[in-house]
């Protein structure tokens, strides 16, 4: 069996404190960096140009001649809306 030896190293409290800052300033970098790939990302499409083109179909209904092209889907249930349902702040 080959000779084995552990190398033990002591980090004082110090780096360790500097470490955890380091640590903070790059989730706060990161954090503000988020907003600015959302804006970009956002800023690129419009979403309401999209949302014109796109065919308006049944949801419940097979549209094949549909496939490939972007659809707006909706149903109605045959319930009431859910917050109608709710009684809220003992409001009957």
């Amino acid at each position: 069996m080959p000779d084995q030896y552990t190398e033990v190293t002591k980090v004082g409290y110090g780096n360790r404190i500097m470490g955890s800052f380091g640590g903070i300033f790059m989730g706060i970098l990161l954090f503000l960096a988020s907003f600015f790939m959302l804006y970009w990302n956002e800023g690129r499409v419009d979403v309401g140009n999209i949302a014109q083109k796109a065919v308006e179909i049944n949801a419940t209904e097979q549209a094949g001649e549909w496939e490939g092209q972007l659809v707006a889907a909706s149903e109605t249930t045959g319930r009431q809306p859910v917050f109608e349902q709710w009684r809220l702040f003992g409001n009957t």
